[in-house]
């Protein structure tokens, strides 16, 4: 019998995520997790607008007045962001 929850949590882009990982073996399920809120917080140091010196921080600050220079992963985020509004 499964034992209760793994919860794990971390504030992150203005506000907070929280993760509740049921299953057999505590230990993987707390590396999962641990992995999962890493990448998270990769994601929230990349395109937060709320941290500052972020990619998209940087382009926002910049506001069309010149260019800014993004990772590759950040660029084709932006294009997707730009497809979507779109539509």
């Amino acid at each position: 019998m499964p034992g209760p929850p793994v919860r794990l949590a971390l504030p992150a882009m203005a506000t907070r995520f929280e993760l509740a990982l049921a299953g057999g073996d505590p230990v993987r399920l707390r590396g999962a997790g641990e992995q999962a809120l890493a990448a998270i917080a990769e994601c929230e140091a990349t395109i937060s607008p709320f941290v500052r010196g972020s990619a998209i921080a940087r382009v926002n600050a910049a506001a069309g007045g010149r260019p800014v220079r993004v990772d590759p992963l950040t660029f084709e985020l932006l294009l997707c962001c730009r497809e979507l509004h779109r539509t």
